[in-house]
């Protein structure tokens, strides 16, 4: 059509005309131009059979060699009665859009978007508002209050309920594919705007490889409470990371090693909130490794001290390092920090002995299992696959062990050498032992068996008087 317009000398011609150029039928001629017409690029006059050339015709030859930007995106609406297609408010001149399943957006930056409920709100120069899910490259936006503008080419996420995000492994299948996986924690309560493309870059037919760009502009959260996760403990009001504003580009290639968020981890008061750096951990979670200062960080608001290594992730809060408590220190490889107690299991225990104020005995223990609970103030050991050794080398528990602020206590069956005790409850102090209900069995010096055995006895040994006292209940 535009060679023979040119040839014609004018953008206004007759189909009788236009048939005889291309030597075939005015029957032929007639669908072609109506198809046209229908498309938007032309004007046909049926009745005077009179053709203009508009200028989106122009424009898409120029756009099909890279002239000129042009756009991929289209409304098809499709509804069933009694939904409308479209209403158009004259009031504001909205124009409200329903059947929209998804809008392709930029098929070279793979950015599409899907309304809740299929509807939009289109406003002026096809700028339009709508609730749903953005999928720009590998980050999926879920939320309320999105805005399109047309001329800067981005979109403004004013509520998003959460960021799901997905990464290139760095792996390829069979076919030469790159393979992409999920991260299992979402980002949440976020907004900002996606940059699609640069402006006069609709079309994509420049790449860009730094778009789609995503810039939030206020803080956001990554939470862990789930049931997956320590069975739901780590609560968000007090137990959350705070992301910090930032921006990612290349959302449509880039690889795990981008994924790193600046922020602010907040624990429930298990440790004082700390600046960190979440990134992509082994279990596909957000998460972290942490290095305390040489000195340590107080936790459960100072009830005790930790210093050496955290890792977060949704294996829990997790640590590798030196727990302190009253006069212990526990040295473990393995424990768990829950909100309300910590678990361990410490290759090394050891109660320092405290003869002022209240009193404690020596304790040394290896490979125990220590469950706390401080706000309690109750701190236990159980024994592992040694004895505790308690006040010298030559005496020892077998069974379990409860520190706190008013003294240490046990249960279990102690050795003293010569002689054992079994309770249910010991008390002691940094060199006296006590129960008010013991078992007292008084070995033999020339068997294995016991020669005196006296149940149900009042106990109290004092190590530095070198005697014991058993009184019948």
């Amino acid at each position: 059509i535009r060679s023979f317009a040119k040839k014609y000398g004018s953008n206004e011609f007759t189909a009788t005309d236009y048939a005889n150029y291309l030597r075939k039928s005015i029957t032929q001629v007639r669908q072609m131009l109506m198809r046209m017409s229908v498309l938007g690029f032309i004007f046909y006059d049926v009745n005077t059979e009179i053709v203009n050339i508009k200028p989106k015709l122009e424009n898409y030859l120029a756009a099909s060699v890279n002239k000129v930007d042009f756009d991929v995106i289209g409304f098809p609406s499709r509804t069933k009665a009694p939904l409308e297609n479209a209403v158009f408010d004259l009031r504001n001149y909205d124009l409200k859009i329903n059947g929209i399943p998804q809008i392709f957006v930029s098929d070279s930056q793979n950015v599409v978007f899907f309304p809740k409920e299929e509807r939009i709100t289109l406003k002026r120069n096809r700028n339009f508002h709508f609730d749903g899910t953005v999928i720009a490259g590998l980050f999926k936006f879920y939320g309320n209050n999105f805005f399109f503008n047309y001329d800067s080419f981005k979109i403004n996420l004013q509520k998003v309920d959460l960021l799901a995000i997905q990464y290139l492994t760095g792996e390829r299948d069979n076919y030469g594919i790159a393979l992409i996986d999920d991260i299992d924690n979402d980002i949440q309560h976020i907004t900002g705007e996606v940059l699609i493309d640069k402006p006069d870059n609709k079309s994509g037919r420049i790449n860009y490889s730094e778009y789609p760009i995503f810039k939030s502009n206020e803080n956001s959260f990554v939470y862990y409470e789930r049931e997956d996760i320590q069975n739901g403990v780590y609560e968000q009001d007090d137990f959350y990371f705070k992301v910090y504003p930032f921006i990612i580009d290349s959302l449509d290639n880039f690889n795990k090693k981008a994924l790193k968020f600046d922020g602010e981890f907040h624990s429930a008061d298990i440790f004082p909130s700390f600046e960190q750096t979440i990134s992509l951990q082994q279990d596909k979670s957000l998460g972290f490794y942490h290095l305390t200062p040489e000195e340590g960080l107080p936790l459960y608001g100072g009830k005790g001290g930790f210093k050496n290594e955290i890792h977060l992730s949704n294996d829990g809060l997790r640590g590798k390092g030196i727990i302190s408590y009253l006069s212990s220190t526990a040295i473990s490889d393995d424990i768990l920090f829950y909100p309300d107690s910590l678990n361990a299991y410490a290759r090394d225990f050891t109660l320092a002995k405290e003869t002022t104020g209240t009193e404690f005995p020596w304790v040394k223990s290896s490979n125990s299992y220590i469950h706390w609970l401080p706000y309690s103030d109750e701190f236990f050991i159980h024994k592992g696959e040694t004895d505790f050794k308690m006040f010298n080398d030559s005496t020892t528990l077998s069974g379990s062990l409860k520190l706190e602020p008013t003294g240490l206590s046990g249960l279990g069956r102690m050795d003293l050498k010569n002689s054992e005790l079994k309770s249910d409850l010991f008390t002691y102090k940094s060199n006296e032992i006590m129960a008010d209900t013991a078992d007292f069995l008084l070995k033999s010096l020339h068997t294995d068996d016991f020669t005196v055995l006296t149940d149900n006895v009042n106990a109290h040994i004092d190590y530095d008087s070198r005697k014991g006292f058993f009184n019948s209940n």
